[in-house]
């Protein structure tokens, strides 16, 4: 799935997301003191059980990773990804969730 999926940043939203036609899947994030917040993420029921949120979890903490931004993480099943993955993504992390 990984490979069909491409990753899309919307500054103005603080959305990182996939575009489906028939349905979304997003992360969401607030950013304090240049710290990004990802709060929480969502895939359309109509999309579920394809393993899209684990591909658009792991491909926006590569994303953050890529640009050196430190992370603070308020979504559980972000969180479940983040520490799945601890060995590639620890050093983003800024505070405890």
């Amino acid at each position: 799935m990984s490979n069909k999926n491409i990753l899309k940043h919307d500054e103005t939203k603080h959305l990182l997301y996939f575009s489906f036609s028939e349905g979304e899947a997003y992360v969401s994030y607030n950013i304090e003191n240049e710290i990004w917040n990802l709060n929480y993420s969502l895939v359309s029921e109509e999309l579920r059980g394809q393993g899209i949120a684990k591909d658009l979890v792991q491909q926006s903490l590569d994303f953050v990773l890529s640009k050196n931004i430190k992370i603070k993480i308020s979504c559980s099943y972000i969180d479940k990804i983040f520490n799945k993955n601890l060995h590639k993504y620890g050093i983003l992390k800024e505070y405890n969730s």
